[in-house]
């Protein structure tokens, strides 16, 4: 997969969103090609209980297949932990139904230093024995949990301001 290179002005606004929905989680989508984003979705957060979780709603998701037409796809899918670190909770690892997107997750723990961190999250399902034995030896796995995994995108890979 190609590194995620995120333009100031989309980060920025990543931020925005995320500041303006605390202490709800906030969400949204990045459009972009070849790791490449060129586009921010901001979405509406309807999870049941939105200040644990996060799921996009419907009508963004409808509108991120639209992009496809055009020749782009959804790069990456964000949403913030207004009070804990920016790592996948179990909630976050099991939702993860876009194995091709990178998960960014923004920490407001300190809300003036917000962190950001992005993680490419995979369900064994989605690779046979083969791929998945691969993936464990080569990735750096941070997180690991019963057939689900995160993958840590360091910093230096995309180019972010942050």
């Amino acid at each position: 997969m190609p590194p995620l290179s995120i333009p100031a002005f989309i980060h920025q606004a990543m931020l925005a969103h995320a500041r303006r929905e605390r202490p709800r989680e906030a969400c949204g989508l990045l459009r972009g090609r070849a790791g490449q984003v060129i586009e921010l979705l901001p979405a509406r957060n309807v999870a049941p209980n939105p200040r644990r979780e996060y799921e996009v709603d419907p009508h963004s998701l409808w509108r991120a297949l639209s992009w496809e037409d055009a020749g782009d796809t959804l790069v990456a899918i964000f949403h913030s932990h207004p009070a804990s670190a920016p790592y996948p909770s179990a909630m976050d690892a099991a939702n993860a139904f876009y194995p091709h997107s990178v998960y960014l997750i923004i920490s407001l723990l300190s809300p003036d230093n917000p962190e950001l961190r992005g993680f490419y999250l995979r369900t064994v399902a989605v690779f046979d024995d083969d791929e998945a034995a691969t993936l464990l030896r080569t990735l750096p796995f941070r997180q690991e949990r019963p057939h689900l995994r995160a993958c840590f995108i360091p910093p230096g890979e995309w180019p972010l301001p942050l």
